[in-house]
């Protein structure tokens, strides 16, 4: 469940969103969920990958991030294409990686190991 569960609300809020912006759906929309559910996977299995020493942890967190950044950068810079397949791939992209990241994280081992703050 640790792991489906940021894939399915990634899918979820990206789809909201575009509907939200007033975005129709096509199908390059959809091959582009495809391709960001296929991300979400990756950071949802490697946030509840478990890490024997902190070290390795810190070094996946970071690993991630700059995954993150790395394909926000570059499907967001497609947003701002003129040619609306490109658009909606990079808007379609973009939002739903940065919905999973922060899902997988929130949804991960380690955060549920924590348990809740006090």
């Amino acid at each position: 469940m640790r792991v489906a569960t940021p894939i399915l609300g990634a899918l979820l809020l990206t789809l909201a969103s575009l509907s939200l912006l007033g975005v129709k759906l096509t199908l390059f929309h959809l091959v582009s969920l495809l391709l960001m559910v296929g991300v979400s996977l990756d950071y949802a299995l490697f946030f509840n990958r478990e890490a024997g020493r902190m070290e390795d942890a810190a070094r996946t967190f970071r690993s991630l991030v700059n995954c993150n950044i790395t394909t926000l950068t570059t499907f967001g810079l497609l947003t701002f294409c003129q040619t609306p397949i490109l658009r909606g791939i990079g808007s379609t992209v973009a939002l739903g990686v940065l919905y999973a990241i922060g899902l997988a994280f929130l949804f991960g081992e380690r955060a549920a190991a924590a348990g809740p703050a006090r």
